[in-house]
């Protein structure tokens, strides 16, 4: 929902974005084939390299509604094209799903109404993914919530990171980075989507066969209670919301009513049939 490079600035790029002279007019020009593939083009580093624009540009000056010319290059750059997506798997896809679609509205919220040719690119991309997604399969084996899966500490006793006291660890902690995309580790429902503090903002999904996953300290929920959710669907971003030092997800597995190590169950379970 993370590590990517910084898009080089352009001299252009830097005057606008510094509140400098503003640039004259010239006609729009296709992006250069290689700003598409520079680097690692994967879903991954494409929203990172977005969101680094982002940052970069929060505080620049300009025309009201006007998006810097920084962020429009790298928007131009890194919507993937038909091919690219093609030979990425589902969940990447899912994953460019909701992260393009996520750090566009932060775009539009930041720096107004975005130019319409490129709102077309993504809807048309968004329509074209959309029908890709299958119906879910009758039987499906669960899958780690994120990619990579990074585990920064396990399940079990430790010395707890915020008072240093020998605590019990009911979960592991995946390490990402904050807007991470978090899926669903299965088939369920939600039977939870609020906050504490604790878990900071959570989703708690009931699968089938009774037992249950759990998402914490995240940075904003998609979910609602009571919703049917797919293997693979995103649930919320990646965040350090509640009892946190810092970005990264909580992953808990329950059954019947008890916390079990989420790697040894995801190792054991095998599929899991669908009612």
């Amino acid at each position: 929902m993370d590590v990517g490079r910084t898009p080089t600035l352009s001299l252009v790029w830097v005057l606008a974005a510094c509140g400098g002279a503003t640039p004259m007019p010239i006609a729009p020009v296709a992006p250069r084939a290689t700003e598409s593939r520079s680097g690692d083009g994967s879903i991954d580093a494409r929203l990172e390299r977005i969101r680094t624009a982002l940052r970069d540009l929060e505080g620049a000056e300009g025309a009201l509604n006007t998006w810097p010319l920084g962020l429009l290059t790298v928007w131009r750059s890194q919507i993937p094209t038909d091919v690219e997506v093609a030979d990425w798997s589902a969940r990447s896809q899912r994953i460019a799903r909701v992260g393009l679609e996520a750090e566009w509205e932060r775009s539009e919220h930041t720096f107004g109404p975005g130019p319409v040719y490129l709102e077309r690119r993504l809807a048309g991309l968004f329509a074209r993914l959309d029908a890709r997604f299958r119906p879910p399969a009758l039987r499906v084996r669960p899958e780690w919530p994120v990619t990579p899966v990074i585990v920064a500490s396990p399940y079990g006793w430790r010395r707890d990171p915020l008072h240093g006291r020998r605590r019990f660890h009911a979960g592991i902690d995946l390490a990402g980075g904050r807007g991470d995309v978090v899926m669903a580790t299965a088939p369920g429902k939600v039977v939870r989507a609020a906050w504490d503090r604790g878990y900071g903002r959570h989703v708690l999904l009931r699968h089938p066969g009774g037992w249950e996953s759990l998402y914490g300290h995240l940075e904003q929920i998609f979910v609602q209670e009571g919703e049917q959710v797919d293997l693979g669907s995103p649930v919320g971003l990646m965040g350090s919301t509640g009892r946190s030092t810092a970005p990264h997800l909580h992953f808990e597995i329950h059954r019947d009513g008890q916390s079990v190590d989420p790697q040894r169950f995801l190792d054991e379970v095998g599929f899991i049939v669908l009612r």
